[in-house]
């Protein structure tokens, strides 16, 4: 009889081990950095162009314990960054710097993420998601009209991000992304007038550091 309590106590004591760990962590981050836009579009000329954006995102990470430091999940997101463009030049002929205008771009991101813990300190979020892009260059022409240049690529994105003190409600972060996006068009709207125009390539590059907040559950 005593070993028969003595092994639904030692159940009792597993079960609620069990259930007292934490399998699932979620989150709300919210981050802001700064982003690099480089865009490479090659047909008959080759257009080359570079922008430098302040970016705030908003991300979820959803993730499962599968040990005491793999975890696993997904992300999901969305971010916005506007600046201004810092070089254009169409077959290596530049425009005037006092020609350039704004940039923006946004992105929306899912996939899969994976995490390393070290215990409570800090955890290393990895993610490789797809990427959706809108982006958008203005300039200005010899005779002062508004040109809009924009296209919408899909593509890929990386992400890396230290987070700390992993136990509290709100937690710092600090990281680093890179997207790479691809279309085969551009469009153009400019005085009343939108083009499109089809070309061999076009690949768009986007670098960002960021740090921010997480709030957790």
């Amino acid at each position: 009889m005593k070993k028969i309590i003595s092994i639904l106590l030692t159940a009792v004591l597993l079960t609620g081990t069990v259930f007292a760990e934490k399998k699932y962590s979620g989150d709300i981050q919210i981050l802001g950095g700064l982003s690099t836009d480089d865009y490479q579009i090659k047909k008959e000329i080759a257009v080359n162009a570079d922008s430098l954006l302040f970016d705030l995102s908003v991300e979820s990470w959803h993730l499962f314990k599968i040990n005491s430091v793999l975890d696993a999940g997904f992300i999901a997101g969305i971010n916005a960054g506007i600046g201004g463009t810092t070089l254009f030049k169409t077959n290596s002929i530049s425009i005037p710097k006092d020609s350039l205008g704004i940039s923006c771009h946004i992105n929306a991101i899912t996939g899969p993420a994976i995490a390393l813990s070290v215990k409570n300190v800090v955890r290393f979020n990895i993610a490789a998601a797809f990427n959706l892009s809108f982006l958008n260059l203005i300039s200005r022409t010899e005779s002062d009209k508004t040109v809009y240049t924009y296209c919408a690529p899909l593509g890929f994105a990386l992400e890396a991000q230290a987070k700390f003190t992993l136990d509290k409600k709100i937690s710092p972060i600090v990281g680093y992304k890179l997207t790479t996006n691809f279309e085969n068009n551009f469009s153009t709207f400019s005085d009343g007038t939108n083009k499109s125009f089809p070309v061999d390539s076009l690949a768009v590059v986007t670098n960002t550091i960021f740090a921010g907040i997480s709030f957790n559950w």
